[in-house]
This record gives structure tokens, sequence and C-alpha cells, in this order.
């Protein structure tokens, strides 16, 4: 009776603790093929948060032989993380090998099975030895070039079209742009991790999507829909497709952007975006308090909001300044306002941006008000939080803190990267406090023109 007792309660615990977060794996079985010195050296596995509490990568055994490392241990709710696996096989042969990954949401652990062929010797014999390549490191041409599908078909009928063109975005930064064949697809050599998508047709709107690339997942799809406001005929569709394909650049400014609701002036429309003239706009000093908790890592919103902010590093003049406070489960002061001159050190921490952990978007902003307020300047000086909307530690009183600064002059603006419409109604509270605007970027023609256009706006000389 005690032993039946003892069961029920275990099983009862057991169903408990496996609620609390499920630790989904894209793949338990890896399979390398064919190893040469040429080839991909590691693989990436998802795992994916789909309960409804944070869970924990607790602890893994693998062989000797095998090199593992963790994006990070800690999974939010809806969250991803990534377990990279490289095999180091002593000889050449067939390898099989077996990985333990225990985690808070089971009491047994997870297996993954590794194999492959080894067909030569490395080149270099320190290779056996060869940890994984680091998530902040750029990892080695045979790391990372590999085939990528790229697909795209009518939303509607599933067909594949033809004559897509397909910008593909890493990083912040356009790596590519491809046109689609007769069949409906191209295959391409890109860098395995995040990559962005946008996708133009005539007669269809834009579809853009980001999506994590490796070995495993190979295959990338983008559905485009047909735009029933245009009526086009064949012989202008051909037209089309006989003139030269237009650059990212030229499609993003043709695309209508979010609509914003802070005011712009009559005689700010008369001037070009891409100018920036000390006789028409104040000097700036801006400081973007930039939320890279892992709900920033969820789709599109990291890919956005460093597009957004490289573009805006490129408007910078010498009497401008910028800086950058990040905050996640800690805050950190990432670059203290800067000459908007030191355009590769800008670049560089932009570029460095990780998303992972809670959101200490409180403490965030009492870090950013510091900041500023030590390097005030004579013009606009304004504090920029960029989050999609998460406040879920340490999140008190930093109301007072912007009350406090805004009495210095300091403005507080929001920008929302895919902020939903109860998240936004937050950050408008917060930009309303402090005196600024609350600014969306829900897509990629957001990312090129809305930032820019804000600090026009707030840095317009109004004649």
């Amino acid at each position: 009776m005690k032993v039946i007792k003892y069961i029920l309660i275990v099983f009862i615990l057991s169903q408990r603790f496996i609620s609390v977060g499920q630790l989904a794996f894209e793949t338990t079985t890896l399979d390398f093929g064919e190893l040469k010195n040429d080839s991909p050296k590691f693989m990436d596995v998802k795992i994916t948060n789909t309960g409804l509490k944070k869970a924990y990568i607790l602890n893994y055994k693998a062989p000797r032989e095998v090199s593992c490392l963790f994006s990070t241990q800690a999974a939010e709710k809806d969250s991803m993380l990534i377990f990279r696996i490289q095999p180091n096989p002593k000889k050449t042969g067939k390898f099989h090998y077996e990985i333990s990954i225990y985690t808070s949401d089971r009491l047994e652990p997870t297996i993954l099975t590794i194999k492959g062929n080894l067909k030569e010797e490395m080149y270099d014999p320190l290779a056996k030895m060869q940890a994984c390549p680091d998530f902040r490191s750029t990892p080695s041409i045979h790391a990372t070039d590999f085939k990528l599908t790229i697909k795209t078909i009518d939303n509607n009928s599933k067909l594949n079209l033809e004559n897509t063109v397909v910008y593909l975005l890493q990083n912040g930064q356009q790596i590519g742009q491809f046109i689609q064949g007769k069949d409906g697809k191209i295959q391409v050599n890109t860098p395995l991790g995040f990559i962005y998508f946008y996708s133009t047709l005539q007669g269809y709107k834009p579809s853009e999507k980001c999506q994590y690339v490796n070995i495993v997942d190979n295959t990338v799809t983008l559905e485009l829909v047909r735009d029933s406001t245009l009526k086009i005929a064949k012989e202008e569709v051909a037209l089309v497709l006989e003139q030269p394909q237009k650059e990212l650049e030229e499609v993003l400014k043709e695309e209508p952007i979010t609509i914003q609701e802070s005011y712009t002036p009559p005689a700010l429309e008369n001037i070009p975006l891409d100018q920036f003239k000390s006789a028409d706009f104040q000097a700036i000093n801006v400081l973007f308090i930039v939320d890279i908790s892992s709900s920033m890592g969820i789709g599109n919103r990291m890919e956005l909001m460093k597009y957004s902010l490289l573009e805006l590093s490129n408007l910078l003049r010498k009497e401008d300044k910028i800086g950058f406070v990040s905050y996640a489960t800690n805050t950190q002061v990432l670059l203290p306002p800067t000459s908007g001159t030191s355009r590769t050190e800008i670049r560089t921490v932009i570029q460095k941006l990780k998303a992972g952990g809670m959101t200490a978007g409180g403490e965030g902003i009492k870090l950013g008000c510091k900041t500023i307020s030590k390097e005030l300047i004579k013009g606009k000086n304004i504090l920029y939080i960029i989050t999609d909307g998460a406040f879920n530690k340490d999140s008190k009183n930093h109301m007072e803190s912007i009350e406090k600064y805004k009495e210095m002059g300091i403005i507080i603006c929001v920008i929302g990267i895919q902020n939903s419409e109860n998240e936004a109604k937050n950050m408008k509270k917060i930009a309303e406090l402090g005196g600024g605007t609350y600014t969306s970027i829900q897509k990629l023609a957001d990312a090129k023109t809305a930032l820019i256009q804000e600090i026009r706006n707030q840095s317009f000389r109004n004649k």
C-alpha cells in the first residue's frame, strides 16, 4: 500500500513539474552525412518553450569527441534557445554519438543522436579538439556556407510563383538579392543563423519573414498575397520584368509605412528624407535603451531593430551623439554618448546585439536616464526606449525617473517593435509622461524610415 501511495505521489509531482514548461526539440537525430575538410562542421538544434512558464537546460552529458554550446540555458515562454553540436571524430569512418540533455520540464533526459561518416582527416590536427564556434563570433566560411532553398508561392492557390525578387538580410544588413526561376524556387549559398527574407512581385503585396536556417532547416517558403487594389495587364507585367530590378532601398521607400501619430510640419515634408543639414536640424544627443530580452528574439523583432538603428547611423553628423544601454536580465552601458562620425564603433555595437534573458525594463530606463544626463548638449537630448513592449522585471519606480529627467530637458520617446495593441497603449503612456512620442515599427518599410522621420521631427528647426 505504501509503495502504491509513493508511486502516485511521484506521478502527481512529475505531472506538475512537467506542466511548468515544455521544451520542444525540433529534432533528436542529426545526420552529418559525409564529413570532409570543406564540409560544415556543426549543426544547430532549436529548442522552443511551448509551456506557460520559463524553462531551463539544467545540464548535458556528451562524449569527449563532441563539442556542445547553448545560446542560453533559460527559455522564456514562447521563446527559443539554440543547442550547437560539433562532432570531432578521432579517425575516419562512420561515427555515432549520443548526448543526454537534462531540462527543467522532464524527469528523464532528452537523447540526441549524432551520426555521420568522416571521409578524410582534418587539415589541422588540432581541429579535433576544436570547440563549437561561439554565438557572438563569426564562424569560419566552411561552417557557415551551405545551400538554402527559397520558394515563393501564391497564398491562395499554393502554386509556385516565378520572377519574384527576394532580398536577404542578416544582422541588419542586406546579404543578397535573387530572382526566382520558373519553378518558383532558387538555391543559394547563405550563412547559418537568423535571416530576414523580403520578397516582391508585381501584382502582389510584399511578403517578409525571419527564419532560423541551418543544415537541417534549409528550406524557406514565402507566401505572397495578391493585391486586390491593383489590376495589371499582362503586357504591363512583361514590361516590368524587362526593366532592371530595383534595389531594396528603392522598394522600401515606395512601400507605405505604418501610420505614425506624431505630427510632421509641412515645411519638413519638402526636405528629402536623406538630408539632415545643420541649417534645418538641431544637434541631437540620442541614447537608446535597447530591449534585448528573450522576447525580442522571436520572429522579426531583432532584425527590424538592427536595420532601423543602422539606417539611422548613416544620417548622423559630427555635432550629433548616440549611445546605447541594453536591458534583459541585467542592464549595461554598451556605448556611452559618442560622436555620430564614429560609425564603425556605432555599427559594431548594433550588430553585436543578441536576445536572451528576462526584461529589466525599469532598471534599463533608470540607467539610460543617468547615462544621458552626464552628456547633455545644446540641442535635443532624447532617450529612446526601443522594445517589443514587455516590462516584467524590476519595472517599479521607472515613472519617477522619467518625470525627474524630463525636468532636466530630456525627452523620453518609445519605439515599439511589433507591439500588440495593449503593449502600444502602455508604451504611449510612458512616452506621454516623458514629453515624447510613440513610434511603431511593424515591418521592414517602417524600419527603413520611421525612426529617421521621428528624429527629424524632434530636431527640425521650425522656421
